[in-house]
């Protein structure tokens, strides 16, 4: 359960998240990009309400970035952010290790430098 979410220019979410993805880079392997918004802050998310309808219909245009109009108005939500603070009641997975928030229970991701990598 999230209970709050923050991303930089004080949107607050509140409630359950059946998803909460943020990502850094550019781009995803073979050509995946679930997000969308604009702007040029470093960190890309996505956010999507417990319980949300039509999950199975929505993976299609979720992977393309592209939302359709019943799934912006279901609760299907992204957008870019210099920082996210968020409130969580439970543990949490990052690069696909368990992580308990701490004391607070408030985890907050930024981007403060990008990391260029050159390839041969």
């Amino acid at each position: 359960r999230l209970t709050n979410v923050a991303d930089g220019d004080n949107r607050l979410l509140q409630g359950h998240r059946v998803r909460e993805l943020a990502n850094s880079l550019h781009r995803l392997v073979l050509g995946l990009w679930p997000f969308w918004g604009a702007g040029d802050r470093p960190i890309r998310y996505l956010d999507i309400a417990a319980y949300p309808e039509r999950l199975p219909r929505a993976v299609v245009p979720l992977l393309r970035g592209r939302p359709t109009e019943w799934m912006l108005a279901d609760g299907y939500h992204s957008a870019v952010a210099s920082e996210i603070r968020m409130e969580l009641t439970h543990d949490f997975i990052m690069d696909g290790e368990v992580f308990s928030p701490g004391p607070g229970r408030v985890v907050r991701l930024s981007a403060p430098t990008t990391i260029d990598f050159v390839v041969p």
